[in-house]
C-alpha cells in the first residue's frame, strides 16, 4: 500500500469535488454514483494501477460536465426544459434517463459520457445536450429550441430503439435484398462495385454500433416534428438558411440536407402541416437547379434511397405513436393560441417552444422579443438549484 500514499490526498480532493456536486438537484444522480464508484474502491481490493486510471478519467469527466455555480440560470432554465420533456414522458409511463444535462456551445448537439463502474456493474451513461448559445439566460432563442426535441429524439431513439428498428430494418433489408438480386448478372468489375455501394449504404442507413446512422438522424428529425410540429419545420428551414449547406454533402454522421428536406416534408404533410412545408419544397426545387444540381452525384443518387427515407419516416412515426407521446396538431396549436390570448403566462417544455412560434407568425418580430423576454423572466423566477 505504500505507493498508494502519495494518490491520498488527490483521491481525496476529487471525492469533495464530486460531493459538492450533490448540492444541485440536477446533478445529484451523478453525484451519487460516481461516489459510488469512488467509495467502492477505497475499500476494496483494487491495483494502484486501478486507482489512478480511475482517478485521471474522473477528473477527465469533471470539466466536462455543466458547472453550474458559473452559469447558473442559463444551466437550470435548459434543465427545467429537459427535466418537463422526461416529466412529460413520466405521465405516460414512458421512463428516459435521469442522467441528461444541459451545456452551451457553438451548435446543438448531443453526445454521451460514460461513467466509471466497478464490480461489474451496467456502464451507466451521462447525456449531454449542447444548447447553442452563451451560458447566460439572456442568450435564450425560444425560437430555436425545436433543436431540443430533435437532441432529446437520438435519447429516445437509443432508449426504445426496439420500437424503430425492428420495423426499419425490415425496410432496408428488403431494399438491400433487391439491390443485390440486381447485380446478380453484371460483369465481375461491375457486380464489385455494386457491392461496395450496397456495403456503404448499409453503413449509412444501418443501425449497427458506430459513429452515426442516418435513419436515427431522420428519427430524430420526426420526434421534433412530431413533438413541436411547425415550430421545428420552422427552426429547419432557419438553421438552413444560416449553413447555407452543399444539400448533397454525404457525411458518415448526418444524412444531406436534401434527404432530410424531403423527409421532413414528407413528415410535415403526414401529420397535417404540409402547408408549413412550403419553405423546404421550395428549397428542394431551388436545389435542383444547375449552381446546385453539379454536386448531385451518382454515389448520391445510390444512397438518397426514398423507400428507405419513407421507412425510416415512418418507423419513427409509429414509435412516437406507440409510445403515446402527444403529438403536436392543429388543436394543441389552437389551445396554446388560446392560452396567450389569455396573457397566460406557458410553462417550461414543448408548449413553450411552439407559444414562441405562434407569437412570432401572427405578432412579428418586435412583439415576438418583448413577449419572449417577459417569458423568461417570468420563468425565471421558478429555477431554483
Amino acid at each position: 500500500m505504500e505507493k498508494l500514499r502519495p494518490e491520498y490526498k488527490r483521491f481525496d480532493e476529487l471525492r469533495t469535488n464530486v460531493k459538492d456536486l450533490s448540492e444541485y438537484s440536477h446533478l445529484k444522480e451523478i453525484a451519487r454514483r460516481l461516489l459510488g464508484v469512488l467509495d467502492f474502491v477505497s475499500v476494496s481490493n483494487v491495483s494502484n494501477e486501478d486507482i489512478n486510471r480511475l482517478i485521471k478519467y474522473v477528473e477527465t469527466i469533471l470539466p466536462i460536465l455543466p458547472q453550474p455555480q458559473c452559469d447558473n440560470s442559463r444551466f437550470l432554465f435548459d434543465a427545467y426544459m429537459i427535466a418537463a420533456f422526461r416529466e412529460m414522458l413520466d405521465g405516460i409511463s414512458v421512463g428516459l434517463s435521469q442522467m441528461i444535462l444541459p451545456t452551451c456551445e457553438e451548435e446543438w448537439s448531443h453526445r454521451i459520457v460514460y461513467l466509471p463502474s466497478f464490480g461489474g456493474a451496467k456502464i451507466p451513461r451521462v447525456d449531454l445536450i449542447s444548447f447553442k448559445g452563451e451560458p447566460q439566460l439572456f442568450d435564450v432563442v425560444l425560437l430555436d429550441y425545436p433543436w431540443l426535441y430533435h437532441e432529446l429524439g437520438h435519447i429516445l431513439l437509443y432508449e426504445y430503439r426496439e420500437s424503430f428498428r425492428p420495423t426499419f430494418t425490415r425496410v432496408l433489408d428488403k431494399v438491400v435484398r433487391r439491390l443485390k438480386a440486381r447485380s446478380l448478372g453484371d460483369s465481375p468489375v461491375n457486380k464489385r462495385r455494386a457491392e461496395a455501394t450496397i456495403d456503404k449504404l448499409e453503413r449509412f442507413w444501418g443501425m449497427e454500433d458506430g459513429p452515426g446512422s442516418w435513419a436515427i438522424e431522420i428519427g430524430a428529425d420526426v420526434v421534433a416534428l412530431w413533438t413541436c410540429g411547425p415550430a421545428f419545420l420552422t427552426a429547419f428551414d432557419k438553421e438552413l438558411d444560416n449553413r447555407k449547406p452543399d444539400p448533397y454533402m454525404i457525411s458518415v454522421q448526418h444524412p444531406p440536407y436534401e434527404i432530410r428536406s424531403i423527409g421532413l416534408t414528407h413528415a410535415g404533410s403526414r401529420l397535417g402541416w404540409s402547408k408549413y412545408t412550403t419553405p423546404l419544397k421550395d428549397r428542394v426545387k431551388l436545389w435542383k437547379t444547375p449552381s446546385f444540381r453539379k454536386n448531385r452525384t451518382n454515389e448520391y443518387v445510390s444512397y438518397a434511397n426514398k423507400e428507405i427515407l419513407y421507412g425510416a419516416i415512418s418507423s419513427a412515426l409509429e414509435m412516437c405513436a406507440n409510445l403515446k407521446i402527444p403529438v403536436c396538431d392543429q388543436n394543441k396549436v389552437k389551445a396554446i393560441g388560446n392560452l396567450l390570448q389569455d396573457k397566460a403566462t406557458i410553462d417550461f417544455g414543448a408548449e413553450l417552444v411552439i407559444a414562441a412560434w405562434l407569437v412570432n407568425q401572427e405578432l412579428g418580430r418586435n412583439e415576438y422579443y418583448s413577449w419572449e423576454r417577459e417569458t423568461i423572466e417570468a420563468l425565471s423566477k421558478k429555477l431554483r438549484l
